[in-house]
């Protein structure tokens, strides 16, 4: 009798994923990465790989919770391997804001399995924890004089109000001469300062010595979590990562102005800076451009026009609407900034310095950068202060901000999948682990990495 044994080699996992509990997360993309290595055995694929059904991973299936809630639609989508590496396409849906009227929102990434050096790397979109906040829906609108702790009467140095929870905005403003640093060149990490000028606030204005920001002056806006009134030395900031502006009369070339974005780590309250931004008119949306790039956003509303309102908030014919997200001022590598106030002067008052060009598209398209633009007419290059020569009067009637919030956000997925030879003989399934831990931020209440982006 003769008996003939064959043993079939089946895939071996030498080290079972390690879950990352010290993932990277950064304002444009979240990093969690960890060993896993396997044997293919005899029975190896490749060298080419041409479809999923040649790949090393079968049956892979994302599951888990993003701020406490069921993540939607979750995909895991083969892209490319050879005999190196293996990339997959990852996406699902969240509640992105504690909502659930509110539509989830997409985050996307990539999974791969280097096969070289026995790791995984799983990186997503950032996810946001955030509440948008603006002038027209703030309340307990005040002014005050510096120092003061009870309201005061007529023109004031100080305003401020209330834009949502934990989010009071403080204004002041300055006239000209106006400097940074005790000379005319605006540098990272200097603010401009004058001669200090009145100031108004309102659910429909935000002007200095009027409701207007004329040439030579400069608002200066400060987030807070409690209302900071009189008191300039206040410092229990809040954060926003991404904020717009509308204005009535900006509608000609000569239109132009200049941000002073102030800025702190995400991950250590102790690092600061400020960054320039130069804004011309083809940097802003209004009624006679095309504005279709922000039909699907959050900004839709302030371009739609529905007869049925008339308290609906359009673009007339000479409004202007400016849209300043993470990607417009978190432009280097290793960047992770989060906005703890702005400046808005209407043209350069006599400053020189360098400033970043600002992309007025919004998403993962809309980033900026301190590159020139060809000059056309009186717009361009774009990224000098210098070159803000309007004398023109900035009226804003809006303004609105993502803020970070004291609630953090949470992350706590699982990614299920087998290794698969040639023959189609399998493991047993493996799984990834992706949480995200909840940090302190200096100032803000349980704040979590999850809190840090738009």
């Amino acid at each position: 009798k003769l008996v003939i044994t064959v043993d079939d080699d089946t895939p071996v996992i030498e080290t079972a994923p390690v879950q990352d509990t010290d993932p990277t997360l950064g304002a444009t993309s979240w990093t969690f990465s960890g060993d896993f290595a396997y044997s293919i055995g005899a029975d190896q694929r490749g060298p080419t790989y041409s479809s999923a059904a040649d790949s090393d991973f079968a049956d892979l299936a994302l599951t888990g919770l993003a701020n406490d809630v069921a993540i939607v639609d979750p995909t895991v989508t083969w892209a490319s391997e050879n005999l190196d590496a293996a990339t997959f396409n990852v996406s699902f849906k969240y509640d992105h804001d504690r909502n659930e009227t509110t539509d989830p929102e997409l985050v996307e990434g990539t999974l791969v399995f280097d096969k070289a050096n026995d790791t995984y790397t799983f990186e997503i979109d950032p996810l946001q924890g955030t509440q948008d906040v603006t002038l027209g829906e703030g309340t307990g609108y005040e002014t005050y004089d510096v120092g003061g702790m009870s309201p005061s009467s007529g023109p004031s140095p100080v305003a401020t109000g209330k834009l949502g929870e934990g989010f009071f905005i403080q204004i002041t403003g300055f006239e000209a001469p106006l400097s940074a640093g005790g000379n005319t060149v605006v540098m990272d990490g200097e603010l401009v300062s004058g001669s200090q000028a009145a100031v108004t606030l309102s659910s429909t204005a935000l002007g200095v010595s009027g409701n207007t920001i004329q040439a030579g002056e400069a608002a200066n806006i400060n987030f807070f979590q409690t209302d900071p009134k009189g008191n300039l030395g206040a410092t229990d900031f809040s954060y926003a990562t991404d904020f717009f502006i509308k204005f009535d009369g900006y509608e000609t070339e000569s239109d132009d102005l200049l941000l002073i974005v102030s800025l702190v780590d995400a991950n250590n309250s102790n690092l600061t800076t400020t960054r320039a931004i130069y804004v011309d008119q083809r940097d802003v949306y209004e009624n006679d451009t095309v504005n279709t790039d922000l039909v699907g956003t959050k900004y839709e509303a302030l371009i739609l026009n529905d007869p049925a309102d008339p308290n609906d908030p359009f673009l007339d014919n000479n409004d202007a609407l400016l849209i300043v997200e993470s990607n417009d001022y978190n432009i280097q590598d290793g960047d992770n900034w989060l906005i703890k106030g702005i400046q808005i002067l209407s043209n350069d008052a006599g400053l020189t310095g360098s400033a970043i060009n600002l992309n007025r598209g919004v998403g993962a398209d809309g980033g900026s950068s301190t590159s020139a633009e060809p000059i056309v007419g009186l717009m361009g290059p774009g990224n000098t202060i210098a070159e803000d020569t309007s004398t023109n009067p900035l009226k804003i009637i809006d303004a609105g901000f993502s803020t970070t919030t004291s609630t953090p956000a949470t992350l706590d997925l699982t990614l299920n999948f087998k290794v698969v030879d040639s023959d189609s003989d399998s493991t047993a399934v493996q799984t990834i682990d992706i949480e995200i831990p909840v940090v302190e931020l200096v100032g803000v209440t349980n704040l979590a990495p999850t809190d840090l982006v738009l």
